[in-house]
């Protein structure tokens, strides 16, 4: 039990930062042992507390927050807004493409090559191979 910890409503704030902190670990404490576990945040009205006990057994949800005597559980939803997250733009000035363009030939085009092979430089050399991370020395 936590107070504090989540946002449950809109213009709701997180007072304490430490409470959202054992509240993530709990989480994932939470994912090892789903049925065992049961988190529930608290706002510090006194209608909450006394809703805690009948809350909990009339339910089976694995994360609640109770704001005034209200449980809260999250929930996925659509969008209703037609304006989602707007698409970054790609040109040859981006830091990405700066970066590809300083590392490869001139005439080679802009994507990943990979070595003969088919593999990454530097993983998964030819075991018989004496370059490599594979390779080993030994005294004779």
């Amino acid at each position: 039990m936590t107070s504090g910890a989540v946002c449950a409503a809109p213009g709701d704030k997180v007072p304490d930062p430490a409470a959202a902190a054992v509240w993530g670990l709990a989480r994932s404490a939470q994912s090892e042992h789903p049925d065992r576990i049961v988190l529930v945040d608290l706002d510090g009205d006194r209608a909450s507390a006394e809703a805690l006990l009948p809350v909990l057994a009339a339910t089976t949800e694995p994360q609640l927050a109770l704001r005034a005597g209200q449980a809260h559980a999250a929930r996925l939803v659509r969008s209703t807004t037609a304006d989602g997250l707007p698409v970054p733009a790609h040109d040859d000035a981006s830091p990405l493409a700066a970066g590809l363009r300083r590392h490869r030939h001139p005439r080679q085009p802009l994507r990943r090559r990979l070595p003969r092979g088919g593999r990454a430089a530097g993983r998964g050399a030819d075991p018989g191979s004496r370059s490599g991370p594979r390779a080993s020395t030994s005294a004779t």
